[in-house]
């Protein structure tokens, strides 16, 4: 199940009272949820009641939660696209990707996971510099070839304004269309870029503080690996080179 929902997935709540190892999830009336969080979604945010570890499992529609603080200081705030309607989960402080990485919601009952759209925080600059960018064409081109370029172009500032952020929506749109370089230049801000939204291709739940996937890969990791793959089922031989690299240091 693939759902797009503009968080910039955004993820990450964390509590600064740590010294209670409770999460705190706060609804848009005011209320407060003590609370450890399992799992998060594009539709709701699972947890255990803190006072009752033991008991049932709790869903909150992430629609109706302003915010999520996090037991080691983190927090994640949830946005609402004023034209989309989109929910986006912005992290705010204290976590980094390959430690914690998470997503809202509200209603009382259990609810399976599904693929969000989350911020990624990571380590570094993109490695690898793409090729020679040209002024864009197009401001909303419908042409996968013209929206990797729109892409390249706002990567590297050209003709535009610098924007890493616009770069993945429109690598994203490209690669979601089969484009092998898109797939390609998308699995490298998916590792490298910071504060970046995307939209999440597989579920993640919590395990020992970290959301991963169910090879137990973290967010960043796991969707560039996504993408990778993508891109060299089609012969890309930078794709191909980077999966090994990836896949290598996983043995």
């Amino acid at each position: 199940m693939k759902a797009k929902i503009s968080l910039i997935l955004i993820l990450i709540f964390g509590f600064a009272g740590g010294l209670f190892s409770q999460d705190v999830i706060v609804k848009l009336n005011g209320d407060e949820i003590e609370a450890k969080v399992i799992e998060i979604t594009q539709d709701n945010i699972r947890y255990k009641r803190f006072s009752n570890l033991s008991g049932p499992d709790y869903v909150v529609e992430t629609a109706g939660v302003f915010m999520i603080k996090y037991e080691n200081g983190g927090k994640d705030v949830v946005e609402k696209n004023a034209q989309t309607g989109a929910i986006s989960v912005r992290f705010v402080e204290g976590v980094k990707l390959d430690e914690e990485t998470v997503q809202p919601t509200t209603k009382e009952t259990a609810q399976p996971a599904t693929p969000v759209q989350t911020q990624v925080e990571a380590k570094a600059e993109v490695s690898a510099k793409p090729a020679q960018a040209s002024p864009p064409k197009s401001q909303n081109p419908t042409d996968a070839k013209e929206q990797y370029e729109l892409a390249l172009a706002y990567e590297e500032g050209t003709g535009v304004n610098k924007d890493t952020q616009k770069a993945a929506d429109w690598y994203q749109k490209s690669a979601e269309k089969g484009y092998a370089d898109a797939q390609y230049r998308f699995g490298l801000l998916c590792m490298n870029a910071r504060n970046l939204t995307i939209t999440l291709k597989e579920d993640f739940t919590m395990r020992n503080g970290t959301f991963v996937n169910s090879d137990g890969l973290p967010i960043d990791k796991a969707t560039a690996r996504y993408w990778w793959r993508k891109a060299a089922a089609q012969g890309h031989v930078e794709a191909k080179a980077k999966l090994k690299e990836l896949e290598d240091s996983l043995k």
